[in-house]
């Protein structure tokens, strides 16, 4: 796991893009789900709107690097957005953090090489950015 004493494994920005490209791969296998109409949900901040299945919790800490990279830990699992999951994933990846030890002058460049990786339109990059500190209350 890259977090927290090996973020060099999300290095160097073609590493980021890759996490970028595989949100999009699981938001896209996750659309394609659909939950029995009696499933039982452990989302622990209620999402911006049910538009899919998503991670909830899709960050550094749960993704395990290797020949191939697995997301685990999907207990949070559950209704939200893939913008609602990219908003905490970019919190995690870039990362977008006010503490000291984590902030980045390369941010802007990172989340643009995440978000690029996953294909968000230009109104969707716009959608995104107010749900980068709703997603994250008190952690940005």
């Amino acid at each position: 796991m890259p977090w927290p004493h090996r973020f060099e494994l999300l290095e160097p920005l073609d590493q980021l893009a890759r996490m970028g490209r595989l949100a999009r791969e699981l938001h896209d296998a996750l659309a394609t789900f659909t939950p029995p109409p009696d499933a039982r949900w452990n989302t622990l901040i209620p999402a911006d709107r049910n538009e899919v299945i998503v991670h909830h919790d899709l960050a550094p800490w749960n993704l395990v690097i290797g020949d191939r990279w697995v997301v685990i830990d999907w207990d949070n699992a559950g209704p939200g957005s893939r913008l609602w999951d990219l908003a905490y994933a970019a919190h995690g990846f870039v990362p977008l953090s006010a503490h000291p030890d984590w902030q980045r002058a390369d941010a802007g460049a990172r989340l643009r090489a995440f978000v690029d990786a996953y294909g968000l339109d230009e109104r969707q990059r716009r959608d995104l950015v107010p749900l980068l500190t709703v997603r994250t209350p008190g952690h940005v």
